[in-house]
Formats: structure tokens, C-alpha cells, sequence
């Protein structure tokens, strides 16, 4: 009788014990849904947030843009600047002008502030063979565009030999 006792105890207990264990897999699929559908609702929520900061807060200026140059006793200085957007209203700018042997060059990143001003941060190079002069603007650098003008200006305009250099880049 002792044999039959333990041995019913002994089976009810393992029976008991695996329904324990299917009870605890269950909840614990069902927090590993739960848990799985929270993180997808955070990360389409995160990503939406994401795509809203690429975007630009001002005009999209991807692309070509004229880029000219104007010096006392130097013939006007006609090129091309292109913008590749690297962010919310960032760009690399890369470009030139020529003329002749007169040449003008920029190369950095600008971020527009606002419809009126530019940021720039590189480096913009002129050689201007009538003054045997070559001319680096370093670091950062803003240009403005003015009432309604249809480009912006580089705000740092006296070159090296203290002549005023107009270098513009022109936006429509």
C-alpha cells in the first residue's frame, strides 16, 4: 500500500510539475510579446522622430549654385559651387571660378542659419596673377545675403593686399 501511495504521490507531483513548467513558458511568451511589441512602438516612434530632425528647416540647397568673385583691376571671376546636404541644413561645399590665370577656390561645410546667413568652415583660396597674389581664408566664415539679393556675400571681404574682394555665392 506504501508503493501505491508514493508512487501516486510521485506521479502526481511530476504532473503538477509540468504543468507548473507550460504555465511559466506561456507567461513568459506572453511577456516576450509584450515586451517585442513595446520596442517595435518605441523604435517607429524614435525613427519618425529621426526622419523630422534630418529635414530641413530652410530651403534645400543640394546641388549647383554660381559662385563668383569680383576684385578692383581684376576681370569678374565665374564658377560653381555644389552643395551635398550631410544634414539638417548641412552641407559640404566644394567649388571654383576662373578666369584667365586668375582663379578662386572653397572647399568645407556651411550650414544655413537662417534665409540671410550662411556659416562657412574651411577654406577659400585665390591666386590672382596681376598681383602675383595667393590669398587663404581659413576657419570659420559667414556670408550674408542682403535685402533682396539672390546670393550671399562672404562677410570677410579685404584680401590680403587690402583690397576688397567680392565672393558671392548665388543661391537662385
Amino acid at each position: 500500500m506504501k508503493k501505491i501511495t508514493y508512487t501516486l504521490f510521485v506521479f502526481l507531483f511530476v504532473i503538477s510539475c509540468n504543468k507548473k513548467e507550460e504555465n511559466q513558458k506561456k507567461i513568459a511568451e506572453q511577456k516576450k510579446h509584450e515586451v517585442d511589441s513595446t520596442n517595435a512602438a518605441i523604435t517607429k516612434h524614435n525613427d519618425s522622430i529621426l526622419i523630422l530632425n534630418k529635414k530641413n528647416k530652410h530651403q534645400d540647397l543640394s546641388g549647383n549654385h554660381r559662385f563668383t568673385m569680383d576684385t578692383d583691376g581684376v576681370s569678374k571671376l565665374t564658377g560653381t559651387t555644389k552643395f551635398v546636404n550631410t544634414g539638417r541644413d548641412e552641407y559640404t561645399i566644394s567649388g571654383e571660378a576662373t578666369s584667365g590665370k586668375n582663379s578662386i577656390k572653397i572647399e568645407g561645410t556651411g550650414k544655413l542659419i537662417s534665409d540671410e546667413f550662411l556659416n562657412f568652415e574651411g577654406e577659400i583660396v585665390q591666386n590672382i596673377a596681376g598681383n602675383g597674389g595667393k590669398y587663404v581664408r581659413k576657419g570659420k566664415k559667414t556670408f550674408q545675403a542682403k535685402g533682396n539679393a539672390q546670393y550671399w556675400r562672404l562677410q570677410d571681404m579685404v584680401n590680403g593686399d587690402g583690397f576688397v574682394d567680392y565672393i558671392d555665392i548665388h543661391f537662385k
